[in-house]
């Protein structure tokens, strides 16, 4: 009768021990995963953003203008493999005319947030909310249509962006909001605080 006790009371014990131990562990990983893995993935999320004084980042494959001053054209590579001190040409408002600046830096970062922008001319643009660009609107109040600066998540169908290549516009045609798998971004900085990414003009304002 003893033993029949003893060995319930101990294979309920081990049972019940068991069981603590895997309940507090899962406690417990998951309070430290709350206070320090999230909140670090959160910081590290936001970077592009926090640190990009007004800027943007655009998504890894998006082709940046560069200058080679070598053989004097201008050529695209991935933003990605954009470095600084490069040459990169620029729209410059006040002149209507290109202009040359250098990379200062090219900051990586990640997001799960991706605004994509279908613009006329089959083109495809995959940015940050945060990435400006120059666009053609009509003033809200007093409807005269005026260049703009608009941050990605502000865009709206009807836009007219530049591509000051060619001087074309070209028009919005749909903006979305996308969630994703963590997603490399990179965050050109420039002298001029302005550059061409996909043919189009990151530029400081007209208005």
């Amino acid at each position: 009768m003893y033993s029949v006790v003893g060995s319930t009371t101990a294979s309920c014990g081990n049972t019940c021990e068991r069981d603590c131990q895997t309940n507090c562990q899962i406690s417990c990983q998951s309070s430290c995963q709350s206070s320090c893995q999230d909140s670090c993935q959160s910081a590290c999320q936001s970077t592009c953003e926090q640190t990009s004084q007004g800027g943007g980042c655009w998504v890894a494959g998006t082709p940046v203008t560069v200058y080679l001053p070598e053989s004097e054209i201008a050529t695209d590579i991935p933003v990605e493999q954009l470095e600084p001190g490069m040459r990169m040409p620029y729209y410059d408002p006040a002149t209507d005319t290109l202009a040359i600046t250098e990379c200062l830096s090219n900051q990586r970062s990640y997001t799960h947030t991706v605004f994509v922008a279908e613009v006329e001319g089959g083109y495809t643009l995959e940015m940050t909310g945060e990435q400006p660009m120059d666009v053609l609107r009509a003033h809200l109040v007093t409807g005269q249509v005026m260049w703009h600066r608009v941050q990605a998540r502000y865009l709206r169908v009807g836009d007219k962006l530049i591509r000051p290549c060619d001087k074309t516009l070209h028009e919005v045609l749909s903006i979305r909001e996308e969630s994703r798998a963590r997603t490399w971004v990179w965050n050109p900085k420039t002298a001029a605080r302005a550059y061409i990414a996909h043919g189009f003009a990151d530029a400081i304002s007209k208005t």
